[in-house]
């Protein structure tokens, strides 16, 4: 069984952030954990979009980003 709740936030379209928790439920994870928790986070920056390559012809689509994300099992 797995559950997943994500929130995207966007600000002028050029600032993007993202925030996900993943819980996974196993019998593998023991009696007393049924159910490990998996947090993650995003941040994007849409350069393209800055005034000084708004009017760019060679550059159609720049963005930076950045994310992180636990792998390691935090039970309740």
């Amino acid at each position: 069984m797995s559950f997943m709740g994500r929130v995207n936030y966007s600000f002028k379209s050029k600032y993007l952030l993202t925030a996900t928790v993943r819980a996974d439920g196993s019998s593998r994870f023991g009696a007393n954990n049924k159910f490990g928790v998996f947090p993650s986070v995003a941040a994007a920056w849409n350069i393209k979009d800055e005034d000084f390559l708004k009017n760019s012809t060679k550059i159609d689509l720049l963005k930076l980003r950045v994310s992180y994300g636990s792998d390691r099992k935090s039970s309740y």
